[in-house]
């Protein structure tokens, strides 16, 4: 009874990541769907990030939660800021280089798969906070209200496709699944409020404004090196996490001790 959620759970999230590709195939060509999945491709495997880090957390969040722990909403406030950390700079090397790695990996014919590949990135950014939430929501023994999110997510994204593909093709595709998952974030912090009334907004404040900036940096210094300018882009972004106390001694020492 308490695990059948978690079945359907999967069963409408794997629905709703491959129902862009059903209706592409249906309203377009067997080369958008091509071009589309080739994008898809490339960002489907980052989510195991949030996923480790998620099920590193089920235990620590459980055992607070039963104890009826007050750092219970300062873990769960801790793994939102890790995960934005981790995914920001990611999407802005991706998104910089996309152009790079699709010639790379499937040569200059797939060239259209760019910007499909551009808008499906930014994607990630939600998805790594809906991950952590949803595994949040299901330590805390709450998976059947999470059930009703991918619900949602599963209709928002049909009817997006709906209107968006015969539009834009697989740039519709792909701003579907953007539209989608930012809906789930919203859905799924309503659902977590409680837990984030002591949210400090400063400090995603800090680590956007970072990240805006090293993309400034990185476009400008992209036509001396590529890997020169992803050394200084990594190294400025990690000593400027540490300059602007991101994370604090507090949150790692909360964070150890369950």
């Amino acid at each position: 009874k308490e695990s059948l959620p978690l079945a359907l759970y999967s069963l409408l999230i794997g629905l709703s990541n491959r129902v862009d590709v059903l209706m592409l195939s249906w309203m377009r060509s067997d080369a958008d769907v091509g071009l589309y999945s080739a994008a898809f491709r490339l960002t489907l495997p980052l989510s195991f990030i949030p996923v480790s880090l998620a099920i590193s957390l089920l235990p620590v969040i459980s055992k607070l939660y039963n104890d009826k722990d007050e750092s219970l909403g300062k873990i769960y406030q801790f793994s939102l800021k890790i995960m934005i950390c981790f995914v920001l700079p990611l999407v802005v090397v991706i998104y910089t280089f996309s152009e790079n790695i699709i010639r790379i990996l499937y040569t200059a014919r797939y060239a259209p798969s760019v910007n499909a590949l551009k808008i499906l990135i930014i994607t990630q950014v939600f998805l790594f906070l809906n991950v952590i939430i949803y595994h949040f929501i299901t330590a805390v023994g709450k998976q059947k209200k999470g059930l009703y999110v991918v619900g949602a997510m599963l209709i928002i994204n049909f009817i997006l496709n709906l209107f968006l593909i015969p539009l834009y093709g697989i740039e519709g595709a792909s701003i579907a699944t953007v539209i989608t998952e930012f809906s789930a974030l919203i859905l799924w912090i309503r659902l977590t409020r409680d837990y984030l009334k002591s949210l400090r907004l400063s400090s995603y404040i800090k680590i956007i404004v970072l990240n805006v900036f090293t993309f400034l940096l990185l476009k400008i210094l992209i036509p001396f090196s590529h890997l020169f300018s992803i050394i200084v882009f990594c190294i400025i972004q990690i000593f400027s996490l540490l300059l602007l106390k991101v994370i604090t001694k507090e949150e790692l020492y909360s964070f150890k001790t369950p």
